[in-house]
Parts: structure tokens; sequence; C-alpha cells
């Protein structure tokens, strides 16, 4: 089942999609902003052999017996390519976070894919030095990209030391990439106003949701009980989204209070089950 991240333009969609605290977690800046235990490995060659890596688009160049990966990002051409040795708890990349607001639950995410399908890798995230979750598996399936994360709430946190560490002990194959890693706040919210009046600011009315949704039922009706807007998704392919118009007609719905609901489901490592959210909304006009 596909399952993504539902990250809704709105009112607010520069301070939304800039909720990643990691920065450059897509690679596309190159080899900054991180550290690790690990070697910035050769040009050319074999990177110089386990417990090195590189930031580049092409991973067969390195190996013979690599698989031709591609980014995992469909805009980006960048990822971390990971010669991994057998040394437990390395800390293949870290970052150093400032701004964690205290007594908050934060998603911690990663893709992982194998270039070699010999003793995939196993990976665990670590934050402030102690791991968190369970560990986690790339795929026997080499270039098939998989995302992994946990939650983490920061408690009396101000800072945080963010980690993926090395947890197969396996000398031969544990080849590996890394791309596209973040640390968002988690959850689910709804506005309770929105503006449908086309200024290009607020015109529409959605979730603001920061967690993992796979399936979802929105539904928003009007004083009466008349059902003015409806979507569903099986998988989320799709933002749910009301621009006020009514449904069916599309003419204009008028100012006033609405009723909505929204069923949703995740199915995640850390997350499962169904939810249904419910309240009032204004149309303002």
């Amino acid at each position: 089942m596909k399952i993504f991240s539902l990250l809704f333009l709105s009112l607010l969609s520069t301070s939304l999609f800039s909720q990643n605290l990691i920065s450059n977690g897509d690679f596309e800046q190159g080899n900054i902003s991180f550290n690790s235990d690990y070697k910035y490995g050769a040009a050319s060659g074999n990177l110089g052999g386990p417990r090195n890596y590189r930031i580049d688009s092409v991973t067969s160049k390195w190996y013979g017996t690599w698989a031709s990966c591609a980014d995992h990002s469909p805009l980006g051409n960048k990822m971390m390519i990971i010669d991994a040795d057998t040394t437990l708890n390395a800390k293949i990349w870290c970052q150093h976070i400032n701004a964690i607001s205290p007594n908050t639950t934060y998603k911690f995410s990663t893709y992982v894919a194998s270039v070699i399908n010999l003793a995939p890798g196993i990976l665990q995230f670590s934050i402030n030095g102690s791991l968190l979750g369970s560990p986690f598996n790339a795929s026997a399936t080499t270039c098939e990209w998989n995302n992994f994360y946990e939650v983490w709430n920061s408690g009396d946190a101000t800072s945080a030391d963010v980690c993926i560490v090395n947890q197969n002990t396996t000398w031969q194959g544990n080849d590996l990439l890394l791309d596209d890693i973040s640390l968002i706040p988690a959850g689910l919210s709804m506005p309770n106003v929105f503006t449908p009046n086309s200024d290009g600011s607020n015109d529409t009315y959605h979730p603001f949701v920061f967690d993992e949704i796979d399936s979802y039922s929105f539904i928003i009706v009007d004083r009466w009980g008349i059902k003015v807007y409806e979507q569903k998704e099986e998988q989320s392919t799709k933002q749910p989204e009301w621009n006020g118009k009514m449904l069916g007609t599309g003419a204009d719905c008028a100012a006033g209070t609405y009723y909505w609901v929204l069923n949703y489901g995740v199915n995640t490592l850390s997350n499962s089950g169904s939810h249904t959210l419910t309240g009032y909304l204004t149309l303002i006009k």
C-alpha cells in the first residue's frame, strides 16, 4: 500500500514545508550539514572500501557488482552512497538540531535502498545517544526505496543530535543508499476558519497533516445536514480540500458554520489503525 505524508499547500504552505528540521536531507547540496563516523571516500574506484561513503548521483561506477540506482526524489539527483562496515552502532549520518520544541512529538524518517542483494543494510535511528525504535532492514531487491520512520517526544529537550546508525555486522554486502531524511512535527490539526474569495490566501479548507496517511474519508455538511463536500481515497494519492462550492452543482456555499468528519487510516512501523476527527468550521466571505 502506498503511504505518503500529506503536507498540504495552504495559507501556511511556506511554514508547513519548512517544518523539516533537517538541513540538506536530500543531499542535493552535497557533503555538507551532517557528520559521520565514516570517511568521505575516493572520487573514483571503490570508495576506499568499507566505512566509506560518497554523495553522488551514480551508484554502479563504484563497484562492478553494484546496481545502477536512481535518486529517490523524482526531482533530485544526489544521495548518500555507503559502503558500510561491521562496526555496531557506527554513526553513518548525524546532524545537530537546535530548534527543538519541548514536549513535542516528532517523526524521524528516511528512505533506504540496497545497491547489492548481499547482506542488506540494517539501520536504526538514534537521538541524543539513545537508540530509537527497532532496527530496520534495507530491501534485498536492489534500488527499491523503502521509507522507515519512528516517532520521538522531545520531553525537556530543546536540541537534538539525530543519527542513523549501523546495525549490520556482516562485512560482505551491507552496501546501501540513504535519501530524503526528515525530522518533522507529528500529528494532525484542522483550521476553524477559511475564506474562499480567490485572493490566493486561505482559499481552500483541508487538514494540516504531519503524519503518514494511507486512506481517508472527508465529509462536510451544512447546518441542515446537507452534504456540501465529500472525498474518499482508499490509497491517499489526492489532497482532500474544499473550495467552498456545493457538491454536485458547483454553486458557491453561503457564509456560515459547517460540520466536518474526517476518517483516516494509518499503517506504519510506529502507528496503525483507524481514526476519526470531527469539528466545526466557519466559512467567511
